[in-house]
């Protein structure tokens, strides 16, 4: 149901205009002054205001400025003044502070329903003008991002691609040759070459896939069994020199206790046998020289 605020401190007129609005349809609540309507408009939606002017504590005046401050970035709600005011000055200012209309006291019945069934359609156009807005805006951004997207997957096609596209050419250019004699072993090297070329030009593919599907929503997670214990060693065995360099002790631990290569070996197959659905890793500075790796079970099909 619609809901108009009406603003004044006259009950004679709180009442008069609370009937006019009822028999129309309209739920009305009413305010005794500016600081009041401010409140009602806090505590509930308000599609149109009916505001006096002149009211003790906030006139009409500072209330409206204050409202069309709340309301700037959001939804439209009209404010129309009923005055008693007769001079220009004071009927233009009504328009100055932010009000939308304005009729004299007291109000013809008639044209005070015409023009509250005029601003109430012009707010419900401004709510639609607003949400279009947004959903443009929406729309905008996704095309944005799928631009980035395309352009992130035409430098992976350019660059990444291009070197072991380039490898698996030159091999097949070098087999081809009629003039150069190669034995059994060196044939089966560049096959070899050729291969591993080909699967990382797969795997390149495979990732600008799942690149699309995740920005487009369709990316469906698999899990799968990790060996913990080869890919520990594997990052140790890349950072190798710097960890001899920094001379920095390696600390491995399960649920915060210190273990062994064994007891890591022997917690990658109990995850396996329970299904481990995924571990939490961190490593700690834990003072000069020395990091900690801390592995910490997060979930499992079986607890």
């Amino acid at each position: 149901m619609t809901t108009i605020l009406i603003v004044d401190d006259d009950s004679g007129t709180r009442i008069f205009l609370e009937a006019l609005l009822q028999q129309e349809g309209y739920q009305a609540i009413t305010a005794v002054n500016g600081q009041e309507a401010l409140v009602r408009l806090d505590e509930g939606r308000c599609d149109l205001i009916l505001m006096d002017i002149h009211m003790p504590v906030m006139n009409g005046y500072q209330a409206t400025e204050r409202l069309k401050m709340k309301y700037q970035q959001g939804r439209f709600v009209p404010v129309i003044f009923l005055t008693s005011a007769q001079t220009d000055l004071e009927l233009a200012r009504c328009l100055e502070c932010g009000g939308d209309d304005f009729l004299t006291k007291p109000p013809n019945p008639i044209i005070l329903k015409a023009r509250i069934k005029a601003w109430l359609q012009r707010a419900e156009l401004h709510l639609a003008m607003h949400q279009a807005h947004i959903q443009l805006r929406q729309q905008y951004m996704a095309l944005q991002e799928m631009d980035n997207l395309r352009k992130d997957v035409e430098a992976i096609s350019r660059h990444d691609l291009k070197s072991p596209l380039n490898g698996i050419i030159g091999c097949m250019e070098l087999l081809l040759l009629e003039d150069v004699k190669l034995t059994q072993p060196e044939i089966n090297k560049y096959y070899h070459l050729i291969l591993d070329a080909a699967n990382q030009m797969q795997e390149m593919v495979n990732m600008s896939m799942n690149l699309i599907n995740m920005e487009q929503g369709r990316y469906e997670a698999i899990l799968q069994p990790v060996p913990l214990l080869p890919l520990i060693h594997r990052i140790l065995s890349n950072h190798r020199k710097l960890i001899d360099r920094k001379q920095i002790a390696i600390a491995i631990t399960v649920d915060g206790r210190p273990v062994q290569d064994q007891r890591i070996k022997a917690f990658c197959v109990a995850c396996r046998r329970k299904n481990l659905v995924g571990l939490n890793a961190g490593g700690v500075g834990n003072g000069p020289g020395t990091l900690i790796w801390n592995f910490q079970v997060v979930g499992g099909a079986n607890g």
